[in-house]
């Protein structure tokens, strides 16, 4: 496929866009905002050239919002846009970043909101955050001679075969890319093989990898404990997907018929569906808490329906299921509990993830679940054994330790592309 064919594609599809905001919004509220934004119109107080961010979500924004930061304090008069696609990666850009930034949603994929995007803020510089490729955002951003980078860049092989089947429109989007960081050798390998030039390559390890518990992060949870768990052990499933929170309340059935009086902390990756997960609850016969209501001891599950809690309440639990891996997602990132030393259980579908995963797992951190059974099993023989926690537990602290670092070498690399600009 040449760059011609797509722009056709994608400016047929433009009525299919507008269709799937009508019907994310339809889902989740949040989508029916700021539409404009999304066929490249946004806000007049957004300030021009500036150093552009693109971050598809909320983990993306997570993880870069530390470098962010740092470029901010370097740079005081520059300006800085970060965009994501999701409301949940805005919200956290909001939360995070606050007024050091401007921000709003990407624009979708097509010629013409692209173009009147790059019009009207007409950036220095544009960094991309871990699988952010779209060919007509690349081609057009290279246009206003801005440079383009890619950094914590991540490349399954699942996603290393879609861009094959792109062909000559993949090789020349690489092409305008004039520096990818990848996490990891087996992400750079890929790249070379799509067309990618091996002097413009990096391995700088993930950036996932550099969280950190704070001594404010270590007195939230010790608030959250007070507040929630009290004497009872506790486990937590984080960033579920439906239907596994089906699978995660069945699992807790068995617990509690085998361990007792433990809670289950349920954090579906998207709040909105928290009213569903609720009625799930309730089928079950157990008894569910909203965290946004306060405190009740006397609940069988509490159900997270904030964002921004999801890494402290890790720290809350004894033992940790990773959502989005039991029904095709890729799973999501284990960093956020094993910072805290938590034995992790995990299903087979972690692509998102696959080198992080592979790490824990061979440290004997990760476990493998494939069922409410098999995640009862794996969840009671750690509550069941305090010594075994403790011993995963540390490895799982171990790994994250030895993998720290891309952080710092991240930061160097758009330090010398930020002089570059000058």
């Amino acid at each position: 496929m040449n760059l011609l064919s797509y722009r056709t594609l994608s400016l047929a599809s433009a009525p299919l866009y507008a269709s799937h905001l009508i019907w994310r919004g339809w889902k989740d509220p949040a989508y029916r905002e700021r539409k404009a934004e999304r066929f490249g119109r946004p806000p007049s107080q957004i300030r021009p050239k500036p150093i552009w961010f693109h971050a598809v979500s909320a983990g993306e924004t997570i993880a870069a919002a530390p470098l962010i930061q740092s470029l901010a304090d370097s740079n005081p008069s520059q300006s800085i846009l970060v965009t994501t696609t999701t409301p949940t990666g805005s919200q956290q850009v909001q939360r995070l970043l606050e007024d050091r930034v401007d921000h709003c949603y990407v624009p979708y994929d097509i010629a013409w909101s692209v173009r009147a995007f790059l019009k009207r803020i007409r950036p220095k510089m544009l960094v991309l955050v871990e699988t952010e490729l779209w060919p007509e955002l690349v081609h057009q951003t290279k246009a206003t001679d801005a440079n383009i980078y890619l950094i914590n860049a991540r490349l399954s092989e699942k996603s290393a075969r879609g861009y094959r089947r792109l062909g000559s429109l993949a090789r020349s989007m690489l092409s305008r890319i004039d520096g990818i960081a990848c996490q990891y050798e087996d992400s750079r390998e890929r790249f070379v093989e799509l067309g990618a030039a091996k002097d413009r390559l990096w391995v700088t390890g993930n950036i996932k990898f550099d969280l950190e518990v704070t001594p404010e992060s270590k007195q939230a949870i010790d608030q959250l404990r007070a507040q929630w768990v009290h004497k009872r052990r506790a486990w937590i499933a984080g960033s579920t997907h439906e239907p596994e929170e089906s699978i995660v309340l069945d699992a807790h059935i068995r617990l509690r018929q085998e361990i007792g009086d433990i809670l289950l902390i349920l954090a579906p990756r998207h709040p909105q569906r928290c009213e569903d997960v609720v009625a799930l609850v309730r089928d079950r016969g157990l008894k569910p808490a909203l965290f946004s209501q306060g405190s009740d001891p006397d609940c069988d599950v509490l159900i997270v329906d904030q964002l921004g809690l999801l890494v402290n309440l890790y720290g809350v639990a004894d033992v940790a299921f990773l959502g989005g891996s039991l029904q095709g997602t890729g799973g999501h990132n284990p960093v956020e509990a094993a910072v805290h030393g938590l034995p992790m259980l995990m299903g087979k579908d972690r692509h998102n993830f696959s080198e992080t995963c592979l790490r824990y797992e061979q440290a004997g951190c990760l476990d493998l679940v494939t069922d409410a059974r098999t995640l009862a099993d794996g969840v009671g023989r750690y509550l069941n054994s305090q010594g075994l926690r403790n011993q995963t537990g540390t490895n799982a602290r171990r790994v994250t330790e030895e993998n720290r670092g891309a952080r710092a070498r991240t930061s160097t690399l758009i330090d010398d592309w930020v002089k570059n600009l000058s």
